[in-house]
């Protein structure tokens, strides 16, 4: 590991030296029969986004949870390419100068969201039962779960890419929540936003439910 994040330790996923590989459930197996749970259950993995495999935001080994911390393959073009001016800059006969341009991200704050699911009479009923803003500048407190802004779902997610087919914001978020569901649905994708922007995805498996 390489460092520290809010007491939980922190890795960055060697993308350049993976290959092919990715960060997938056989790499994170691998790490984990290594350094085994970790002090505080938690743990952060820095990859680019399009090497995790993974398409909700974290996943649990024993008693640790991993958390995706994802990085756009455009911010790492634009950080080569500023480094490569920058670069050429110093090297020139005007001497070392500083970037000119800066490429600014930041990452997903992602928030803690502890819900209860079930199946009855082909609905799905969605129980927020606990939400936790990620933003350091959030009002913590009692009402935290007014900072959930919206709940999106994909009632039916085909493992490649996430298409709403319902929604609930502000006051539709209600202590239990239902979804119709098709009959031949087998994976269910959940997104939780906070009123920052930041947000947590979950998938989960009809028959587990």
């Amino acid at each position: 590991f390489e460092g520290e994040k809010q007491g939980s330790r922190v890795k960055l996923f060697p993308y350049q030296e993976s290959g092919d590989s990715a960060l997938d459930e056989a790499y994170l197996e691998a790490l984990h029969s290594a350094v085994g749970d970790l002090p505080g259950g938690r743990a952060y993995l820095i990859a680019p986004a399009d090497c995790v495999a993974f398409s909700s935001d974290s996943y649990e080994i024993g008693n640790t949870r991993y958390d995706f911390l994802k990085i756009p393959y455009y911010v790492i073009l634009e950080f080569h390419k500023a480094l490569t001016a920058a670069a050429g800059r110093i090297c020139g006969k005007s001497g070392a100068g500083g970037m000119k341009e800066a490429v600014g991200f930041c990452f997903n704050r992602l928030p803690e969201v502890k819900a209860a699911y079930r199946i009855r009479n082909g609905k799905l009923i969605l129980m927020v039962t606990e939400f936790a803003c990620g933003e350091p500048s959030a009002v913590r407190g009692r009402n935290e779960k007014k900072l959930l802004s919206a709940v999106l779902i994909d009632s039916d997610y085909n493992g490649s890419y996430f298409s709403v087919t319902d929604a609930f914001f502000g006051e539709e978020i209600t202590e239990a929540m239902e979804v119709k569901l098709s009959g031949n649905a087998e994976r269910i994708m959940i997104t939780y936003i906070d009123i920052y922007g930041n947000e947590c995805s979950e998938m989960l498996q009809r028959r587990c439910l």
